[in-house]
C-alpha cells in the first residue's frame, strides 16, 4: 500500500515537472515573441523614419524646382509687364503681386522641423498641406500672364495707322562735319514733327541715304542710336509725357547713296529696327554715325557726299482734328 501511494506521488511530482517545464517552454516562446515584435517596431520605426526622411527629400527638391521656376516666371512676368507699360504708357507693374511661386518660409520651416522628430506622426499631413499652398501660390502666376491680351487689345485700337518724318540735311558746314566725325546728330520734336492729331507714336523703322557717297557694294553700312529719353502724347487726353530709358543702339546695312535707292527703301520695309526700338517713341535726340573700320573695309569714299537723308516710320493712333 506504502508503495503504491510513493509510485502515485512520484507520478504527480513528474507530472508537476513537466507543467513547469511546459510553462518555462510557454512563457520562453512569449519572451522570443515579444523580443520579434520589439525588433519588429524597432524595424518599423526606421521605417517610418527612412519614409520621412524621403518625404522630406521629395518635398525639399519639389520646393526647390518650384522656386526655380518662379524666379523664371516671375522675371519674364515683370519684364513683360514693364515692356506693357512702356508702350501702353500704363502702370500695371505697380499692380504685381511678387508672392506668386512661394510659400510662407514659416511655414516652410514647420514642416521640415516637423520630418526630423520620430515620434511625430502627422508628417504627411504636414507635407500635403504644405504642397497646397505651394499650388495655391503658383496658380496665382497663371493669371498674371494675362497681361499680354492687354498689349493685343492695344494694339487692336481702332486709328492706328504708319507715318514718317524725313529730315534732310545740306548744309555744306554740316556735311563737312560729318565727313571729318563721321557722326550726326539730330532731334525729332513733338511739337513741331509730328502731327499735332498723333498720339502714343511708336518706333517703326529708320531709312538711311548717304546721298552721293560711294562704296564698290552700293551700299553702305551704318549705325544709328536713341537716346533712352522721348516725349509722345497720350491718347485718354492727350497730355504729353516724356519716358526716360537707356540709349539704344542699331546697325543698318543699307544705307542708300542714291536719291533712287532712298526713294525706293522707303517702301520696301527693308531697314526695321523695331528690336532694338520697340515701343519708343521717334521724338528724341538721335546721332548717326559710322565704323571706321567697316568703312575702311567697304572702302566706303564720303568726298562726293552732298546729302543725307534720314526717314524715320512710326506709327501712332490718329485722331481727327
Amino acid at each position: 500500500m506504502q508503495s503504491a501511494e510513493l509510485a502515485f506521488a512520484q507520478s504527480i511530482a513528474a507530472t508537476r515537472k513537466r507543467q513547469a517545464e511546459l510553462e518555462v517552454e510557454i512563457i520562453d516562446v512569449k519572451l522570443r515573441n515579444l523580443n520579434a515584435d520589439i525588433e519588429d517596431t524597432r524595424e518599423q520605426e526606421r521605417l517610418l523614419e527612412g519614409e520621412a526622411a524621403s518625404l522630406g527629400e521629395v518635398a525639399e527638391s519639389y520646393l526647390k524646382i518650384a522656386r526655380t521656376y518662379a524666379d523664371l516666371l516671375m522675371r519674364l512676368i515683370f519684364l513683360g509687364v514693364r515692356a506693357l507699360d512702356v508702350y501702353t504708357l500704363s502702370s500695371n507693374s505697380n499692380q504685381l503681386r511678387y508672392d506668386s511661386g512661394y510659400v510662407s518660409p514659416d511655414l516652410e520651416a514647420n514642416v521640415f522641423w516637423t520630418l526630423t522628430r520620430v515620434r511625430e506622426r502627422h508628417h504627411a499631413t504636414e507635407v500635403i498641406d504644405l504642397m497646397g499652398a505651394l499650388q495655391e501660390s503658383t496658380t496665382a502666376l497663371g493669371g498674371q500672364l494675362a497681361y499680354a491680351a492687354q498689349y493685343i487689345n492695344y494694339r487692336s485700337l481702332p486709328g492706328w495707322q504708319e507715318d514718317i518724318i524725313f529730315r534732310i540735311e545740306d548744309s555744306p558746314d554740316i556735311i563737312q562735319q560729318f565727313k571729318d566725325t563721321m557722326q550726326y546728330r539730330f532731334s525729332i520734336s513733338l511739337e513741331e514733327d509730328e502731327p499735332s492729331n498723333a498720339f502714343e507714336s511708336k518706333l517703326e523703322a529708320v531709312t538711311i541715304g548717304l546721298i552721293g557717297a560711294r562704296s564698290p557694294v552700293n551700299n553702305i553700312a551704318c549705325n544709328i542710336e536713341h537716346s533712352g529719353e522721348w516725349s509722345t502724347r497720350r491718347s485718354q487726353n492727350g497730355e504729353i509725357v516724356k519716358i526716360t530709358g537707356s540709349p539704344k543702339r542699331s546697325s543698318l546695312e543699307q544705307a542708300s547713296i542714291t536719291l533712287e535707292q532712298f526713294d525706293a527703301r522707303l517702301g520696301a520695309d527693308i531697314d526695321r529696327v523695331l528690336d532694338n526700338f520697340w515701343g519708343r517713341g521717334p521724338s528724341t535726340d538721335w546721332i548717326l554715325y559710322l565704323d571706321p573700320e567697316r568703312m575702311e573695309r567697304d572702302q566706303v569714299d564720303l568726298s562726293g557726299l552732298t546729302e543725307i537723308r534720314i526717314a524715320i516710320h512710326y506709327r501712332a493712333i490718329f485722331r481727327p482734328t
